[in-house]
């Protein structure tokens, strides 16, 4: 993950496998993001955990509410169909989302 110094606007990066100690290491970068804008890099998950799709399920509301913008940019085809298979595919499409 980076360090806190580093530039907002560079995308957070998804690791291979979302699982434990990676889902609160993305929580807590995820967080210390909160207020700007957020884009996740899902271009090298071959895995989603449910977990980590908890996480960004909930950065995609809070920063809703918040009135930022969320985006995840480059799924890999893995992270579709985890997201697809969750009922979450909508947080990667484009144009309107829906709401659960």
């Amino acid at each position: 993950m980076t360090d806190q110094n580093a530039d907002q606007s560079e995308p957070i990066g998804l690791s291979k496998l979302s699982k434990g100690e990676h889902v609160v290491a993305l929580r807590e970068e995820i967080m210390q993001r909160r207020g700007r804008p957020v884009r996740i890099d899902g271009k090298g998950v071959s895995l989603l955990s449910g977990l980590a799709a908890q996480v960004l399920l909930a950065t995609e509301r809070t920063w809703k509410i918040d009135g930022q913008p969320f985006e995840i940019i480059e799924p890999s085809d893995e992270l579709g169909r985890d997201l697809n298979l969750l009922g979450l595919s909508y947080l990667i499409e484009s144009g309107e989302k829906q709401c659960l």
